[in-house]
């Protein structure tokens, strides 16, 4: 899904330029602009890398949890049920 976002926002812009030099609004010379494509591509670069490295910090920082102890869960659960529990006592007996 990044790659369609991306090469939708390529077209747009490209798309933009093209009709704002038509229209008279923007003067764009390769030989002297050509650079501005490389600084897009860095910054793009460099965004996509922070996001990569925000997500494996999100997934590392889960994996330290502690493990899910399905029996304590499935008792939470009946007491919750059978009114012994309410949902605050519950919801502080999962975090601990």
């Amino acid at each position: 899904m990044e790659r369609r976002i991306f090469w939708g926002i390529v077209i747009t812009v490209v798309g933009a330029i093209i009709w704002l030099g038509n229209l008279g609004y923007l003067v764009f010379k390769w030989d002297r602009d050509w650079p501005l494509f490389l600084i897009l591509f860095g910054i793009y670069l460099v965004l996509k890398g922070a996001s990569y490295s925000r997500r494996r910090s999100t997934v590392a920082s889960r994996k330290t949890d502690k493990p899910i102890d399905e029996k304590k869960i499935k008792e939470i659960i009946d007491k919750v049920s059978k009114g012994e529990l309410s949902a605050e006592e519950a919801a502080k007996l999962l975090k601990s």
